[in-house]
């Protein structure tokens, strides 16, 4: 996957406001798989600081990009389902799987 297919564009992403909860659990899977913001950019083709705006709060990521960070942890599906809510997006809802709550 790309950068470009996975770069935040706005107005695609979640529109409601976060409340802190995904940037929370993001931060605490990283942390939990002993990388940095720099090296799950890497991972992600993201920079480290649109990961450290998930983190904050102050952006949520679009469905594919989430993926792509769910993909970069490593995360089975139970932990993948429960990033992805703390996102705002239902599981089993559109072809990617997730739709916004």
């Amino acid at each position: 996957m790309s950068r470009r297919d996975i770069e935040e564009r706005p107005g695609r992403g979640p529109t409601r406001p976060a409340n802190g909860r995904f940037g929370k659990l993001l931060r605490q899977l990283r942390l939990e798989r002993c990388l940095s913001q720099a090296e799950l950019g890497r991972r992600t083709g993201l920079g480290h600081s649109i990961i450290s705006r998930y983190e904050t709060g102050e952006r949520l990521p679009r469905r594919r990009t989430l993926a792509a960070i769910a993909d970069a942890l490593g995360l089975e599906p139970p932990d993948r389902v429960t990033l992805f809510a703390a996102a705002g997006y239902v599981y089993g809802m559109e072809e990617d799987e997730y739709a916004m709550d």
